[in-house]
C-alpha cells in the first residue's frame, strides 16, 4: 500500500507540474542578439520547470518554480559568433549568430523615434553592416517599424530606413571606433511621452515631485490617444521592464520636451536621478553611464519655459553620477521640434560611449 501511496503522489505531481506553463525566454533571446562585453550574461524568462544553459563554455541551471527565472554566465570579451544553447524542461532551444559587443539603449520620446527615412538622407549613402543589429521593445502605438517579434534585426541597406536616426548614426560610428565588434541598438522609445510614464508609478506620483495645478505641460497630456502612455509608470512597465535585468552597456536618453511646463524645470533633475537609479537597479550595473540630449531650441517655443527645461538638464550631472549632457541646438534645425539633422548629434552621443 505504501507503495501506490508513493506512486500516486508522484503521480499527482506531475499531473500539478504539467498544468503550469513550461520555461519559455524573453524575446530578446533569439539569433543574431548582441551580448554586453565584460559582464554577465543573464538568460530570462517564465514558466516553471528545469532550465540548462550553456554559452562560451560555461553552464548554468535551474528549477524555476514562481513563473519567473533568470539564469547567469560570464559573456567575456568581444567576439563571436557563438550560440547560446537553452534546455527549457526538455524543450531544446539554439540561439546562433550572438556576438558580444556594446549594447546601446536608445530611450525617450519623438526625436529618438524619428527615423532615418525622415533625415531626407539619400538612401545610396545607408550603410549595411551585419554586426550591427537592432532590438526594439514593445510600443503603445500602433504602427512601429519593428517589435519584439522581429527579434534582433541586423542593419541593411533595405531595414536602414525604418531604424531610429540616430541609434543608427550612434551605431555605425560605434562601429567605425571598433572594428569587427557588434554593436546592439536596444530602441526603448516613445513619441510624446513624459519622464513620469518612464519611471515606476510610486517614484511619479511621490509627492516631492508634484506640481501646482498648471505646473505641467499640457500638450501631451491631452490628447486620448497620448494620453495612456503618459500615466506614471505605464511606459516603464510595459516597455522598459521588458528589458530588465539583460545587461547593457549605455543608455542615450533624449527626452524633455514633453515637460516643458511651467515649473517642471523645477523637478526634472531630480526625477531624472531617481528614474536613472531605478533603471540601473533593474538592469543591475550600478555605474551605468547615461547620455543626456539637451533638447533642441524651437522657433515656435522661445519662451521662459523651454529654456528652463534645457538649463535644467545641464544641472543632472551636479546630482546624478554617470551622466554626460550633449547639447543639441548648435547641431539641429530650430524650425521643427523634429530636427532633421541628426548625423551631427549622434557624433557627440557616440564620443561619451566608451567601454
Amino acid at each position: 500500500m505504501r507503495r501506490v501511496y508513493i506512486l500516486s503522489g508522484l503521480l499527482a505531481s506531475l499531473s500539478f507540474v504539467g498544468m503550469a506553463d513550461k520555461p519559455a525566454l524573453n524575446p530578446l533571446f533569439s539569433d543574431h542578439m548582441v551580448v554586453a562585453e565584460g559582464q554577465s550574461l543573464r538568460v530570462f524568462g517564465t514558466g516553471d520547470g528545469l532550465v540548462d544553459i550553456t554559452f562560451r563554455g560555461a553552464r548554468a541551471r535551474t528549477v524555476a518554480t514562481d513563473g519567473a527565472w533568470c539564469l547567469e554566465v560570464p559573456s567575456g570579451v568581444a567576439g563571436g559568433p557563438f550560440t547560446l544553447k537553452v534546455d527549457l524542461a526538455g524543450t531544446m532551444r539554439e540561439i546562433t549568430d550572438v556576438y558580444v559587443g556594446e549594447v546601446l539603449v536608445m530611450a525617450g520620446q519623438s526625436n529618438l523615434q524619428f527615423t532615418l527615412a525622415g533625415t531626407g538622407d539619400p538612401p545610396e549613402s545607408w550603410v549595411e553592416n551585419s554586426l550591427i543589429r537592432n532590438f526594439s521593445l514593445p510600443r503603445p502605438e500602433a504602427g512601429a517599424p519593428f517589435s519584439p517579434a522581429n527579434g534582433w534585426v541586423p542593419l541593411s541597406k533595405r531595414n536602414a530606413g525604418a531604424w531610429s536616426a540616430i541609434g543608427y548614426y550612434v551605431a555605425v560610428q560605434r562601429a567605425a571606433r571598433r572594428p569587427g565588434v557588434a554593436i546592439g541598438i536596444v530602441s526603448c522609445f516613445q513619441g510624446a511621452s513624459a519622464i513620469q510614464g518612464w519611471m515606476p508609478a510610486s517614484m511619479a506620483t511621490d509627492p516631492k515631485f508634484k506640481l501646482p495645478e498648471g505646473g505641467r505641460y499640457h500638450g501631451d497630456l491631452t490628447y486620448k490617444r497620448y494620453a495612456a502612455w503618459n500615466k506614471p509608470g505605464a511606459l516603464y512597465e510595459k516597455t522598459f521592464l521588458k528589458l530588465a535585468p539583460y545587461a547593457v552597456s549605455h543608455v542615450t536618453w533624449y527626452q524633455g520636451e514633453s515637460n516643458t511646463g511651467h515649473l517642471e524645470s523645477e523637478v526634472y533633475p531630480q526625477m531624472f536621478a531617481a528614474m536613472a537609479t531605478q533603471w540601473r537597479k533593474d538592469l543591475r550595473k550600478a555605474d551605468l553611464p547615461f547620455t543626456v540630449v539637451q533638447i533642441a531650441d524651437f522657433d515656435r517655443r522661445q519662451d521662459s519655459d523651454w529654456k528652463a527645461l534645457q538649463e535644467a538638464q545641464l544641472k543632472i550631472p551636479q546630482i546624478c553620477k554617470y551622466v554626460t549632457v550633449v547639447k543639441s541646438a548648435d547641431v539641429c534645425e530650430s524650425n521643427d521640434i523634429h530636427p532633421k539633422t541628426k548625423s551631427r548629434l549622434s557624433e557627440r552621443i557616440a564620443a561619451t560611449i566608451e567601454k
